[in-house]
C-alpha cells in the first residue's frame, strides 16, 4: 500500500457501527485501556520507522487497518501522544494525511533518533 491509496471503509454496516459504539464506551470507561493501546501503537510505529527509516500517523494508523482495527476511533484524541518521547525527532518534512476525515491536514513526518 502506497501513501497515495485510500484505505476504503464501509459507510454504512450497522454490526461495526455497534461495535465501535460498545468499545467507545469501554474505553471512555478506561482510561487503562487506551492507555495499553497507545503504547502498543508506540511500539507499531517504532517497527514501521525501523523499516522504512520514517514514520507518520497514516502508516500506523494504515497498519492497525490491515489489521481490521480502527486505532483512530479507539484512541481519539490521545492519538496525538503517538509521536512524544525521546525516542523520536522530526525529520523536518511534512505529509499530507489520506484519510477522508483527516482533510489532507498536515502529519509531521518522524525518524527514530541515533
Amino acid at each position: 500500500m502506497t501513501k497515495d491509496t485510500v484505505l476504503e471503509l464501509p459507510l454504512f454496516d450497522l454490526a461495526k457501527s455497534e461495535e465501535a459504539r460498545d468499545l467507545g464506551i469501554e474505553l471512555a470507561a478506561s482510561p487503562a485501556a487506551r492507555r495499553l493501546l497507545l503504547l502498543d501503537a508506540q511500539r507499531v510505529a517504532i517497527m514501521l520507522a525501523m523499516r522504512n527509516g520514517e514514520a507518520d500517523a497514516d502508516d500506523v494508523v494504515k497498519w492497525y487497518a490491515e489489521h481490521d482495527i480502527d486505532l483512530t476511533g479507539k484512541l481519539g484524541n490521545a492519538m496525538g501522544a503517538l509521536f512524544k518521547g525521546a525516542g523520536w525527532e522530526w525529520t523536518g518534512k511534512f505529509t499530507k494525511s489520506a484519510r477522508v476525515h483527516a482533510h489532507a491536514n498536515l502529519l509531521r513526518v518522524w525518524r527514530l533518533r541515533s
